[in-house]
């Protein structure tokens, strides 16, 4: 099991290996089984976008939650498995240009 399995809040990097944040995938189940999900809600903003995916029917179902965070077409991607109290994850793209990716467990 991994630390961040214990962990109340995930986060992607804001960087990884010198680049920003670009994009997210949530996936029900490992990424090689190719179940990305598509956010529950997608908001704009005048600051800019947030996307939100409702979470916690994966561990009750008994699978595993993983998170891709995304830097670019060159660089590796960060593999996230968040912990089975996670029960939303929300990707915000503000207008400046920052992005950010966290899942909350419901003791948060």
């Amino acid at each position: 099991m991994s630390a961040s399995a214990f962990a109340s809040e995930v986060s992607c990097p804001e960087t990884h290996a010198g680049a920003p944040l670009a994009t997210v995938t949530l996936f029900d189940g490992s990424p090689t089984e190719h179940a990305d999900l598509m956010p529950d809600t997608h908001r704009e903003s005048k600051n800019g976008t947030q996307s939100e995916w409702q979470v916690s029917y994966i561990s009750e179902a008994g699978r595993q939650l993983f998170v891709e965070c995304h830097y670019g077409p060159k660089i590796s991607a960060v593999l996230l498995e968040p912990g089975p109290s996670i029960y939303k994850c929300v990707f915000a793209a503000q207008k400046s240009g920052r992005k950010s990716l966290t899942c909350k467990s419901q003791s948060d």
